[in-house]
């Protein structure tokens, strides 16, 4: 009974430290980022580059060590007019969300394995080799998710509207001087926007 005791204490010891596959990351909602003042009749658009600790806050993973620069995109439509914003009419070249987040899954493969292979020895290890696949899973699906509705979307603006997404740009295309065409849905006007890196804002 005292061996069959001491063999659960084990087990649930395991499995509590197998509890690192998670992801958590805060809404961009909340990252306070973009809050620029609103001009009225008229439109802004704002960016932030992320450092380190921005993706580990708002990804929940560092990103830039991966090789990708996200950059959060603001546009506030404050006038009567349709804007298109369309990914590919930024200057430098952008990587799918999907692409970026596989680089930055969990995986839990060889402590799995390590935990798998010696339950063939000593069968509780077993347990903690199927929780880490579950919460590794989990915590993917959780990633997959979170970075899709963080990615600038090609849409049209409406009228007083705010738009917030991030685009990923490989580290080595990254450039401070960058440009955004907006085009105005109903007349065709391309408005074409420059960073200026002092303030963080895209203006003619």
């Amino acid at each position: 009974m005292k061996l069959q005791k001491s063999i659960f204490l084990w087990v649930i010891s395991i499995v509590l430290c197998t509890g690192c596959a998670r992801y958590e990351a805060q809404p961009l909602a909340k990252a306070g980022l973009a809050t620029h003042e609103k001009k009225p009749t008229s439109y802004r658009c704002a960016y932030h580059v992320f450092t380190k600790d921005d993706c580990k806050r708002y990804l929940g993973r560092n990103v830039v060590a991966k090789g990708y620069q996200p950059i959060l995109i603001t546009f506030t439509n404050n006038t009567k007019r349709y804007f298109r914003v369309l990914r590919e009419n930024i200057s430098m070249p952008t990587i799918p969300a999907s692409q970026v987040v596989r680089r930055v899954h969990t995986s839990t493969v060889g402590r799995s394995l390590g935990y798998g292979i010696a339950g063939l020895i000593v069968w509780p290890l077993l347990i903690p080799a199927i929780v880490d696949g579950i919460r590794s899973s989990q915590a993917n699906y959780k990633l997959d998710r979170d970075f899709a509705s963080k990615e600038l979307a090609d849409q049209v603006v409406g009228p007083f509207v705010t738009l917030d997404g991030l685009i990923f740009v490989p580290k080595e295309k990254f450039s401070w001087n960058f440009t955004i065409k907006i085009i105005d849905a109903e007349t065709e006007e391309v408005l074409t926007l420059k960073s200026h890196p002092a303030s963080g804002e895209l203006s003619e």
